[in-house]
């Protein structure tokens, strides 16, 4: 009898636990992505307006960090093996965010055992990446737009669709470098559940948003996910 007690108890706690855990690892993603966006900000107040580079194409530094040999630095190997906050002290924003937990998503599984998509990563700095549309998906090359030329309301960070991607394209990896676009394949990521993904927004505010709500707004060009300033389509 005691025991079915108790077994009946834990099944109701269960469900419970699980969700205040998941709420508590939400806050701490929004977290970084409130951080992220703040670093951006401190950035552009620090050169004349300007937005970090969003790494379209690793031809030049920028938000995350410097390219070596035009790819994200390889964390496997020396120095960064022993030493990764060298890799991040490359980027833009590190001397405003000296944190490497904030740039990484708390369930996001940063070892092959648990993803399997793990090791193809080329960045493995950084669950998130930025809109190309800072730099007008590479048409403004090293340079970006200022910060207030954007919808202040539109978005630039969040976690693709790590799976999508390699389903839609075999061998390849999402975290070639650290920006994408809103397209199906670098859609809104999966991490959190069926409650939706965190994104930050470039007049700093962070939103959870469901996956048919950005697959919706994704259609809208102009929009608040195809944004680059001036563009009738948005990119």
């Amino acid at each position: 009898m005691v025991i079915a007690i108790i077994a009946i108890l834990a099944a109701l706690l269960l469900p419970a636990l699980a969700a205040a855990k998941d709420r508590a690892v939400r806050v701490i993603c929004m977290n970084n992505n409130r951080q992220l966006a703040l670093g951006a900000h401190m950035y552009a107040t620090d050169n004349q307006g300007f937005m970090p580079s969003p790494h379209w194409g690793n031809a030049s530094p920028g938000w995350l960090y410097t390219p070596v040999g035009g790819q994200p630095p390889d964390m496997t190997t020396a120095p960064y093996a022993t030493n990764p906050q060298l890799a991040y002290e490359g980027g833009q924003i590190w001397p405003y965010i000296r944190n490497m937990k904030v740039y990484l998503c708390p369930v996001d599984k940063t070892n092959a055992a648990q993803n399997p998509y793990w090791s193809r990563r080329a960045n493995k700095q950084s669950t998130y990446i930025w809109n190309g549309a800072v730099n007008g998906y590479g048409a403004l090359g090293a340079r970006t737009y200022k910060q207030g030329a954007f919808k202040q309301d539109a978005y630039f960070i969040w976690e693709p669709d790590e799976a999508n991607y390699y389903a839609q394209w075999p061998g390849l990896n999402c975290y070639g470098d650290a920006a994408g676009n809103p397209s199906t394949a670098e859609g809104l990521g999966r991490r959190h559940g069926k409650k939706g993904g965190i994104l930050a927004g470039f007049s700093g505010h962070v939103v959870a948003v469901s996956y048919e709500k950005f697959n919706q707004e994704r259609l809208n060009e102009p929009g608040l996910l195809w944004c680059v300033p001036g563009s009738a389509t948005g990119h």
